[in-house]
């Protein structure tokens, strides 16, 4: 994957000496938010910014620093945090991975409050996920997050911030244009975008042609009873290397991860990735 590519070439290269944050100027009264990462670290590549080691996460709030996350550089290097228009929330990722024994690139997606108060995972898996940028429409925030792989494969999704819920995941990525249009495609050759049709934000809320719909798999469970364990360390086909952890109310909701063949899930709980047995768990579909 072209990220990989590039973090190998900068490790071998002169680190940078700068420590990279950015801000979100001032509007109607709206506090002052500025992102900063406690790494020097870093790359840019294709306009956006990937870390090549674990880090803290802050921001600047008017003034004040707020620590929102350890941020965990993997296999793979870590998106660069983005802001929404109103300054209310922040969209990151971490390179928690999934268990798989080779190439384990799985990210977790998470949205928080600026303040680091409420923050919630939505979005986890095997392969390499980015959070491109919050949009506004229709008096609603969406939250666009690329999903790409070592090959040309890739997909994207549309998170809707206001209903706590995705509403569409499609083959191919999407490129802002103007004035509310994206360009629609796929990678081809050399990770070369290829624009195939131009799209608007009420064909990605409705999920209309020309995108080329993906199945709708769950991203969420409950757990099924109480005291369910979660086997930490491991994945589907990987021994377990800490000793298991209790979720102990019924009901209780956990990011999935990764679905073994033998019916188990790979869930994230609580800041740690971990194994929940067959019956354990009530997948949620959106």
């Amino acid at each position: 994957m072209a990220i990989r590519r590039t973090a190998q070439r900068l490790l071998m290269a002169v680190s940078v000496c700068l420590v990279l944050s950015h801000s979100v100027p001032s509007q109607s009264g709206r506090p002052r938010v500025r992102i900063k990462m406690d790494t020097t670290n870093y790359d840019k590549s294709e306009g956006w910014t990937a870390y090549l080691s674990s880090c803290n996460f802050y921001t600047i709030v008017d003034g004040r620093k707020y620590l929102i996350d350890w941020l965990i550089r993997g296999i793979a290097g870590i998106p660069e945090p983005i802001l929404d228009s109103a300054n209310n929330h922040v969209a990151y990722a971490s390179n928690i991975g999934c268990g798989t024994p080779h190439n384990d690139e799985g990210m977790t997606v998470f949205i928080s409050d600026v303040y680091g108060k409420k923050k919630r995972p939505i979005l986890g898996n095997c392969e390499y996920l980015r959070p491109v940028r919050f949009i506004d429409y229709l008096d609603r925030t969406y939250l666009l997050i690329s999903q790409t792989t070592e090959s040309n494969t890739s997909s994207f999704w549309l998170y809707d911030v206001n209903g706590g819920d995705f509403v569409l995941h499609a083959d191919g990525l999407v490129r802002e244009l103007k004035d509310g249009t994206f360009a629609y495609g796929y990678y081809v050759g050399d990770l070369e975008f290829k624009r195939t049709a131009t799209v608007t934000m009420s064909n990605l809320v409705g999920r209309e042609a020309p995108l080329k719909l993906l199945t709708r798999y769950p991203t969420h469970g409950l757990t099924q009873g109480r005291n369910v364990q979660v086997y930490g360390g491991g994945g589907c086909y990987l021994a377990h290397t800490t000793p298991p952890r209790t979720i102990r109310r019924s009901g209780a909701r956990v990011l999935i991860l990764d679905e073994c063949s033998e019916g188990e899930y790979i869930v994230y709980w609580q800041g740690q990735r971990g194994k929940i047995m067959k019956g354990g768990l009530r997948p949620l579909k959106w």
